[in-house]
């Protein structure tokens, strides 16, 4: 197998722009990616990868290519299992944060329920529970000033 990079001729002469040839400065890594979908064969076996290549530069100035490959199957099998992650762990953790928010919420207004009872046995309102909002309505109750 030739390792050929996309927009160069098996001669090595450019057909494409100059600006993909760009060695990148010293340090750093290029931002222009080579994609390449290839047919390999391994003994009697043929599979199709898609294949990326990266260029660089050390600090030293010598320029190296990362190469990486990766099988159709491979990328299916890896959204496949993001998929499931994100359906299963999504409502769980909308669940959590539904519960601590009500928990939070609870113990933020338990002050103000005090300060109401308080306010109703000064004012001679009477029992909280004889207001005609039943036990489960906390926000009637908190509402009712008189």
């Amino acid at each position: 197998m030739s390792r050929q990079r996309e927009g160069t001729t098996s001669s090595g002469e450019n057909n494409e722009d100059d600006e993909h040839d760009s060695t990148p400065a010293r340090g750093k890594v290029g931002i222009d990616v080579d994609l390449r979908a290839l047919t390999v064969q391994v003994g009697d076996e043929t599979h199709e990868n898609r294949f990326a290549a990266v260029h660089g530069t050390t600090y030293d100035g010598r320029t190296y290519t990362v190469y990486a490959s990766a099988s159709p199957a491979d990328e299916q099998a890896t959204l496949d299992q993001a998929t499931r992650a994100i359906l299963i762990g999504l409502p769980c953790l909308l669940a959590v944060v539904a519960g601590v928010t009500w928990l939070v919420t609870r113990r933020a207004l338990k002050p103000v329920e005090g300060i109401r009872a308080e306010m109703a046995e000064i004012t001679g309102i009477g029992d909280p529970l004889d207001e005609p909002a039943s036990a489960g309505q906390a926000a009637p109750r908190l509402c009712s000033t008189r």
